[in-house]
């Protein structure tokens, strides 16, 4: 009866919700994978102000339940900063690397997001103190389902295409990603994007999309 069928779906809904986004996060990345291989994921490229773009998706991550056990820090040297990009694939970038470093983080580490200008790249930097990756694993974990953590009783879900993604999602923007890591000292993966502006083209507001962060981040164990 719908009085029992209520108590049900309230003891479950928060597993049901969590599974949900899990499959459609799933869903969607096979799908994008197979847009990347026959060429047709495009980047939509305006002028954004990517700094703002940045801090503005930082603050939505570091304010959800799953960073409770970690500190997530914003730097940057400038305020502002035009930049052409795909706003959502900058976005998604910044979740997947920021998923990852939340994952595999200890309790009260920092995870620190840092931005850098130099004459030929604007460089993103997500650096965490977590449990580090082995030069082995670091020539691996860009490819196709690949995890650093291969145990059974790992606690985050995941197949391991979040890196896979944004290496290509990079490479759409004409730019290059960098490992530096070592085993228990920490990851800082770098990400160098063109620093160009379209020309004679107005800057464009980017408003993140708080579902498609959810998703993101659906597959981290809530402390």
């Amino acid at each position: 009866n719908d009085e029992k069928f209520k108590q049900i779906y309230l003891k479950y809904r928060t597993s049901l919700d969590v599974s949900g986004k899990r499959m459609t996060k799933l869903v969607n990345n096979l799908m994008d994978i197979s847009k990347i291989e026959m060429n047709t994921l495009v980047p939509h490229f305006h002028n954004y102000q990517v700094i703002q773009l940045l801090q503005d998706v930082t603050a939505i991550i570091s304010a959800h339940p799953c960073c409770e056990s970690v500190s997530i820090k914003f730097q940057t040297d400038i305020n502002q900063h035009l930049l052409k990009c795909d706003g959502s694939m900058i976005e998604r970038i910044l979740c997947n690397l920021l998923s990852n470093a939340i994952k595999f983080s200890s309790p009260s580490t920092t995870i620190t997001v840092r931005t850098l200008i130099e004459e030929e790249w604007f460089v993103l930097e997500v650096q965490d103190e977590g449990i580090g990756i082995t030069s082995i694993d670091q020539s691996l974990i860009f490819e196709r389902f690949v995890q650093v953590d291969k145990s059974l009783t790992r606690i985050n879900e995941g197949i391991g295409m979040g890196l896979y993604m944004v290496k290509s999602l990079v490479s759409l923007h004409g730019g290059k990603i960098e490992l530096e890591s070592a085993a228990h000292k920490g990851s800082t993966f770098k990400i160098l994007l063109p620093n160009l502006c379209l020309p004679d083209t107005p800057c464009k507001s980017y408003e993140p999309d708080t579902y498609k962060i959810e998703l993101e981040l659906a597959d981290i164990k809530k402390s």
